[in-house]
């Protein structure tokens, strides 16, 4: 069984819980037999037991998500791992390189451009970017940003196939981790309601985007059904 089918078993679950729950309380409301007190504390428990069932689905469908995303990362990081001695013995060689970012910090992100295919200055130069957008002012942060996401969908393409499909599995794991979230949002905002508990209007909301957000989620075989 896959991640996905790990998710959609636990929604589904959560699914006829929350099914039980609303005929429960159906019964409850419609009863003739039993007290308003009765009814309270039933529906209290009742309460209780559904958010504690899905909640405790949700924590399978997160860790299945969570534990997919690490093996991606995992599996991407063997790809493009370098030594340490040879990172050190190539820094000196970048020296004057990066140097030159200290006035102009563009040049790092041209310089990943154009030595992207050599694995020892992409490592070095993904550091030296990395290190130097934290240094630079807000202002310039953003545009430098925005400059170097663009050199990366440039260099996307340029990738191994092995590590364009590391790639892709990892931000099918993360697209999974941000489902379960949803459905999380989705079903305790439905148990709240069923349950007698008025939603807020942000509740209502959130509700509402969420389940946009699952309706329209990708079919298994196009988010990634091996993962």
């Amino acid at each position: 069984m896959n991640v996905r089918q790990i998710i959609e078993l636990n929604m589904a679950q959560g699914r006829r819980v929350l099914a039980e729950a609303r005929q429960r309380v159906a019964e409850l409301t419609g009863s003739t037999v039993f007290t308003p007190e009765y009814k309270t504390a039933a529906t209290t428990a009742l309460r209780e037991q559904v958010t504690t069932a899905i909640q405790h689905g949700l924590v399978n469908a997160r860790a299945a998500a969570g534990a997919a995303e690490r093996e991606a990362r995992q599996a991407l990081e063997r790809l493009t791992v370098v030594d340490d001695a040879v990172l050190a013995a190539r820094v000196p060689v970048l020296a004057p390189l990066l140097q030159a970012a200290n006035s102009r910090p563009a040049v790092l992100i041209n310089a990943y451009l154009h030595r992207f295919e050599h694995p020892v200055d992409r490592r070095i130069l993904e550091e030296a970017i990395g290190a130097m957008l934290d240094a630079v002012e807000p202002t310039e942060r953003q545009q430098l940003q925005e400059l170097f996401r663009q050199v990366q969908q440039e260099t996307a393409t340029r990738k191994s196939p092995e590590e364009q499909q590391a790639d892709a599995a990892v931000d099918t794991a993360q697209a999974l981790i941000g489902y379960v979230e949803q459905i999380s949002t989705v079903l305790l905002t439905e148990a709240k309601e069923a349950l007698g508990v008025p939603l807020t209007s942000l509740e209502a909301v959130a509700h509402a985007n969420a389940a946009a957000a699952v309706a329209n989620f990708p079919p298994a075989a196009v988010a990634g059904g091996s993962v």
